[in-house]
């Protein structure tokens, strides 16, 4: 292994600590561990004891007593009995365990995944993040139990049987059984990294069609519009074949690796007990003794069977993690100061200076520098692409710039805090971004404690009150993936009525009424006037604004030719 592989293991190894340190956090999971190992012990002394009583009865029945034979009878059912059950209570406490592994998976990326400047989802494809979490947390209960229920109980097992034999039998059988399963790991390791390859293939195929396909849907509309079906449809079966390709191409190397795995253990169970038979035969051995180990073997064949399988299933769940491991591994671009300072309850200032910004290589932004007095309106113009709606994104931390500083109040927008900032502005952005869930919980997303007072009357300043009143349920009316249910409108004035709603101390409205007719647009102007009024506004508009409106207008030119206009 090399020494950037044993880097990249020790750094998975210590994610995988943190999420199962993070679910044992737990009283009830460590206890349900503890039970679950006293369970598995009792199992595994059952099945070792299970042969040995079964040659006890078959030696016995000629030479003891119908009383001693009764019982010995009854223990072996006593045992079996407690074998089983001891199964099932393993099976029932270690799905919570498995369960809180999941809750934990699942909570813990989605907390690191919200951290993430808005850099990386620019460079992930749609559906790619939730096939990653899905298949990890999917395979999440494949691991437990595969440790639990194959991997574990069967070595223990093996390593004791080994042991019995050995003390009780000459070598030759516990040396057999010992080559037996030896050739049977060593076939199974070579044969499984072969396999491994297809599957972190076909993991890919998987992702990259997940992606494509949600891309695609989500983009419905312009898919109609264009009358680009048939291209969508092929591109989606272009992605689905080669899923399909690589799937079959694993699922082939996987099962003739199974068929080998049958052929080592036919062969070395027909070697085992032809010897076992000849000792019989030549008296060295009793009838008992071969029934112990016909009982030993026979009790072996389906879970070393099946330990093939549990070995190809965790390392494929390993696989499967890497994703979501990687994920976590991903350094977050905006990080919140050791000691964040707090905005004070006044109305703040914002000041650019030497401010700079690219994408990859391309820079949007080129030393840029401006200051916006409290409480002033200052309207951002400038040709498409020249950068407006990022000063807009780097005023909220989506981003942060390369270059020079940006102040609130005269504090450092990377020492204050995420919390505090993020109460203290509100964004209308080009886009609204909407859930697929009622009017109501899209209005209160920004202010989830808000009374229905309130709610009223933010929409009614954002002059949509008259149109839910007319809806047949109102506020609970869903709105549909992305808004698509409602018109470009009517999303634009709910976005304006979270304003409303929330009312910050600074507000950025990026082109937050291009969708609305005139009268309208003057209302909700005249609204933020009478109902926002102290508030330091950033207007970013392609068209006229009123002039008595504006204390102050930037100009904003591409960064070849940089400059500002008040």
């Amino acid at each position: 292994m090399s020494i950037e592989s044993a880097k990249t293991y020790n750094i998975y190894g210590k994610c995988v600590k943190d999420i199962l340190v993070s679910a044992f956090k737990s009283k009830q999971i460590r206890l349900n561990f503890v039970i679950s190992l006293v369970v598995l012990v009792v199992g595994i002394f059952s099945n070792l004891a299970l042969p040995l009583l079964l040659k006890k009865i078959v030696d016995s029945l000629s030479v003891s007593t119908p009383l001693l034979i009764t019982l010995i009878l009854l223990s072996y059912g006593f045992i079996w009995m407690m074998s089983q059950v001891s199964i099932h209570v393993r099976t029932m406490v270690v799905y919570k365990i498995e369960q809180r592994l999941t809750f934990v998976l699942g909570s813990k990326v989605l907390s690191h995944i919200f951290g993430l400047s808005l850099s990386y989802f620019l460079n992930q494809q749609p559906g790619a993040l939730t096939n990653i979490i899905r298949r990890a947390q999917q395979n999440v209960p494949t691991l437990v139990l595969g440790l639990f229920f194959h991997v574990l109980p069967t070595i223990l097992e093996f390593i004791f049987v080994i042991i019995i034999i050995s003390h009780l039998y000459p070598f030759i059988y516990s040396f057999l059984m010992v080559a037996i399963f030896g050739i049977f790991f060593f076939y199974s390791f070579i044969a499984m990294k072969m396999a491994l390859k297809a599957r972190q293939q076909a993991n890919e195929a998987d992702q990259k069609a997940d992606g494509i396909v949600a891309d695609w849907l989500s983009n419905y509309e312009a898919v109609k519009v264009f009358g680009k079906s048939d291209l969508a449809l092929s591109a989606c079966e272009t992605e689905l074949k080669k899923r399909e390709t690589t799937e079959v191409k694993f699922m082939t190397k996987i099962v003739l690796f199974y068929i080998g795995q049958s052929i080592i253990l036919g062969i070395g169970l027909s070697v085992f007990m032809y010897f076992v038979g000849q000792g019989v035969l030549q008296g060295s051995l009793t009838a008992g003794d071969f029934i112990l180990f016909n009982g030993y073997i026979l009790q072996f064949i389906a879970p070393v069977a099946i330990l093939g399988h549990a070995f190809q299933d965790i390392k494929k769940t390993i696989l499967d993690m890497k994703g979501v491991i990687d994920v976590l591994l991903t350094p977050p671009e905006i990080v919140e100061a050791p000691r964040p300072l707090h905005l004070s309850k006044g109305i703040p200032s914002i000041t650019f200076e030497n401010v700079s910004f690219k994408y990859k290589d391309r820079f949007i932004l080129k030393d840029v520098s401006f200051k916006i007095k409290a409480g002033k309106t200052t309207v951002i113009v400038g040709p498409t692409g020249a950068g407006k709606s990022t000063i807009a994104k780097l005023l909220i931390r989506l981003f942060d710039p390369i270059k020079g500083n940006i102040l609130i109040n005269d504090i450092n927008l990377k020492q204050l805090s995420l919390k505090s900032l993020s109460e203290a502005i509100g964004w209308v952005p080009q886009e609204t971004y909407l859930l697929n869930d009622t009017l109501k919980n899209n209005l209160i997303f920004v202010r989830p404690e808000a009374t229905s007072k309130e709610i009223e009357e933010a929409l009614k300043h954002a002059h949509l009150l008259e149109f839910i009143n007319k809806l047949p349920q109102g506020l609970n009316t869903t709105v549909g993936n992305r808004g698509l249910k409602l018109s470009g409108g009517e999303k634009q004035r709910l976005s304006i009525a979270r304003i409303f709603l929330k009312k910050p101390k600074i507000c950025i409205f990026d082109e937050s009424t291009s969708s609305l007719d005139k009268h309208t647009e003057e209302i909700i102007e005249e609204n933020i006037e009478k109902f926002l009024p102290n508030m330091t506004k950033v207007v970013i508009t392609h068209r006229p604004f009123p002039k008595d409106k504006v204390d102050q207008v930037i100009e904003v030119k591409h960064h070849m030719d940089r400059g500002m206009s008040s």
